[in-house]
């Protein structure tokens, strides 16, 4: 039965664009993600570099958590797994998004004390 050889998009982009991480999360979680984020770590880059996001956070990281979500250096790794994307701040903030989702749906948006 020869049928077509279709190649399946990897399940991770390589470098999402901001638009394609918000394409890849329910509304539930975007506007949790942003809720979280808004209480974790405010900042100033507001739809300009690394990724553009609408979002004025600070996408690098505090003294003793990671990135945007302020997440655990190990729930990074753990909620990164199988993505291929860096800790921040070498992360996009598009890819931040995605990590942080992913650790939602394994560990629960509660893990989170901005929750």
């Amino acid at each position: 039965m020869g049928g077509s050889t279709a190649v399946a998009a990897p399940k991770y982009p390589k470098n999402p664009t901001w638009q394609q991480a918000v394409a890849r999360v329910s509304a539930y979680d975007l506007a949790t993600a942003e809720r979280v984020s808004a209480c974790e770590s405010p900042g100033s880059e507001r739809g300009r570099g690394r990724g553009r996001s609408p979002w004025a956070r600070n996408w690098s990281n505090g003294p003793n958590f990671v990135g945007a979500f302020g997440m655990y250096h190990r729930t990074w790794d753990w909620a990164a797994e199988g993505t291929g994307y860096p800790r921040p701040p070498a992360a996009t903030p598009a890819m931040q998004l995605i990590v942080a989702v992913k650790g939602a749906h394994l560990f629960g948006w509660s893990g989170w004390g901005c929750f």
